[in-house]
C-alpha cells in the first residue's frame, strides 16, 4: 500500500511540474517571461530615456535656464564652459551674432548614457538613456477575441540605475527620472501576447494598459 501511494505521489509530482514548465500555458512565469525577453531586445520599449532640448555639444544662452542640463552636470554626466557663439534662439530673421554662451559636453562617464533621439518630427535631439525597464508584476490577462491573442496588464520596475540617476539633484532637476521612479511598481501597462510552436511571444507593448 505505501509502495503504490509512493508511487501515485510521484507521477503526480511529475504531471505538476511538467504542466508548470509547459511553455504554452497562460502563466505568470511564461508571461512575464516572453515581455522581459521583448524589452531586452527592443531598446525603444526595454530602455528608459528621456530627450534633451537639442543635440551635445549645446549651447545654452546665458539669458536661459535648463535644469535638465544643470542635475545632469552635477551628475558628472557633463561639463560646461563658458564661450561666445551664434545660437538660433532668436526671431527668424534677426541675428545678433556671438552672444555668451554656456556649452555643454558629455564627459567621458557620461558618453555612454547619450545618444541620438528615434524621431519623426522636429529638430534632432540627443537622448539620454538611463535605465532598464522590466516586469514588476503581471497583473491580469484575458483572451481577445477577435485573434485568439492574450492581452496582459502588467507593472514595470527599473533595474539597472546608475548611482548619479538616484542622487537628490538628479531627482529634483529631472521631471523625468522622478515621475518614472514614483511610478515604477504601480504604473499599469500592457501586452499583446500571441501564442506559437516554442511558446507565448509579444506582438505589440502598450504603455498605457487602456490603450
Amino acid at each position: 500500500m505505501l509502495a503504490g501511494s509512493a508511487a501515485f505521489i510521484i507521477l503526480c509530482l511529475t504531471s505538476c511540474s511538467a504542466v508548470g514548465l509547459d511553455p504554452k500555458a497562460p502563466s505568470e512565469g511564461n508571461f512575464k517571461k516572453a515581455i522581459d525577453q521583448y524589452l531586452a531586445a527592443n531598446p525603444s520599449y526595454g530602455k528608459d530615456c528621456f530627450n534633451l532640448n537639442g543635440t551635445l555639444p549645446y549651447d545654452l544662452p546665458r539669458r536661459q535656464d535648463d535644469p535638465t542640463l544643470k542635475a545632469l552636470e552635477a551628475a558628472g554626466l557633463l561639463h560646461s564652459s563658458d564661450v561666445m557663439a551664434v545660437t538660433g534662439n532668436h526671431l527668424p530673421g534677426y541675428n545678433p551674432g556671438p552672444e555668451p554662451v554656456k556649452r555643454f559636453e558629455a564627459t567621458e562617464a557620461g558618453r555612454k548614457f547619450f545618444s541620438p533621439a528615434e524621431q519623426v518630427f522636429g529638430p534632432p535631439s540627443t537622448q539620454v538613456c538611463w535605465a532598464n525597464i522590466r516586469v514588476d508584476t503581471i497583473v491580469k490577462w484575458f483572451n481577445e477575441p477577435a485573434d485568439g491573442s492574450m492581452a496582459v496588464n502588467w507593472t514595470y520596475q527599473l533595474t539597472d540605475v546608475p548611482d548619479w540617476a538616484k542622487r537628490p539633484e538628479a531627482v529634483a532637476g529631472i521631471p523625468q527620472i522622478k515621475d518614472r521612479m514614483e511610478q515604477q511598481k504601480k504604473r499599469v501597462r500592457g501586452a499583446l501576447l500571441k501564442l506559437s510552436n516554442q511558446g507565448w511571444d509579444v506582438s505589440h507593448i502598450y504603455w498605457d494598459a487602456n490603450q
